[in-house]
């Protein structure tokens, strides 16, 4: 038996039998750069989403060259190492932060790129190093209850030997057991108009009052928000957007790239009734609620117009702020992802 991309784990210190499991110190939703301890779990491994990660693929130029350690909390974070200076090979302290794509300045997706090293298989047990960091190994600093975990160099102790243990939850925050979900609840599925090509009517329209809970498809950072009284015109673009009304655009990681190719999925929230209740660079989580069904820009009735584009650009990425154009990217059929919408 081996590790598999895309599933979710518990990182047991020490092998096994610690009962010491990898965790996110604190509570509420995360922040960049939150510690990452050993922590001894007394309510039980299948309900505790602090202690539960997966192992997710990293691509570079559609190559894989690594994965990352992503949080059940939210998916846009990954296991990083922080505060290692100028020295790449330094050890340094182990948290959480915002992968984002390989080409951004502001990226730590070079800062959370790891392997897993076989030490058995069939136990799943396996030293974790990072790729960019030469020889610098995850280690838990001792076997005590909420101990440090660092980045260092190896020993071949047992306080860097990780024993995987399968989540029994699986899936991600937000609710429900998929990594992904509608941005309208159960009672709002059917479209005044469905999707007719990238470049036509490029997303649905879904019906439902004003006022009505919008929510975030995925785990993701958001990239973008339109005040429709405000400004509609980011970065000095002339072309109007007032036609979108209050709008958000949240990146996030393809959470089903058997779906449609690509890392990155950009998805827009327009003609929202009022400004969008989180801010460019804040967080999200899958099932938050971002704002609500309106009837702003150009609408002929209260609707949610809902898009996703597929893609690798570098502005699709998590951590990414600014708008990208729905025009300048794959952007697919939301109900590719989501079947129930219906057209009426």
């Amino acid at each position: 038996m081996a590790y598999t991309l895309g599933n979710w784990y518990y990182f047991e210190a020490f092998g096994g039998n610690s009962g010491l499991f990898l965790n996110r110190e604190g509570s509420g939703a995360l922040q960049n750069h939150q510690n990452i301890s050993i922590y001894k779990n007394t309510t039980g491994t299948a309900d505790n989403p602090d202690h539960q990660f997966k192992l997710e693929a990293a691509y570079h130029n559609g190559v894989i060259e690594g994965c990352s350690i992503r949080s059940m909390l939210n998916e846009a974070y990954g296991l990083n190492i922080y505060g290692y200076g100028s020295d790449m090979t330094a050890e340094a302290n182990c948290n959480l932060a915002i992968v984002g794509g390989t080409t951004s300045a502001a990226s730590n997706y070079n800062d959370t790129l790891i392997d897993l090293l076989t030490v058995d298989g069939d136990q799943m047990l396996y030293r974790i190093k990072l790729i960019k960091h030469p020889g610098l190994f995850l280690t838990a600093t001792s076997n005590r209850n909420n101990a440090d975990v660092r980045w260092m160099k190896e020993s071949g102790g047992s306080n860097q030997l990780w024993k995987l243990r399968t989540s029994e939850t699986g899936g991600s925050s937000g609710g429900g057991s998929s990594s992904y979900g509608y941005p309208t609840d159960e009672n709002y599925r059917t479209l005044s108009r469905g999707f007719t090509g990238a470049n036509a009517h490029r997303g649905i329209d879904v019906v439902a009052p004003a006022g009505t809970p919008v929510y975030a498809f995925a785990d993701g950072v958001v990239a973008w928000t339109q005040n429709f009284s405000g400004n509609i015109y980011p970065n000095g673009d002339e072309n109007s957007m007032e036609s979108m009304g209050n709008f958000i655009a949240i990146n996030h990681f393809n959470p089903a790239p058997e779906i449609a190719s690509g890392t990155y999925v950009q998805t827009v929230y327009m003609h929202l009734n009022g400004p969008a209740l989180f801010n460019k660079g804040d967080p999200v989580s899958k099932g938050d609620h971002i704002g609500n069904v309106g009837n702003t820009g150009y609408s002929s009735g209260a609707h949610l117009h809902f898009n996703i584009g597929v893609g690798n650009l570098a502005s699709m990425a998590p951590g990414y702020e600014g708008y990208t154009s729905m025009g300048s990217i794959g952007v697919v059929d939301p109900r590719r992802y989501l079947p129930d919408y219906r057209v009426r």
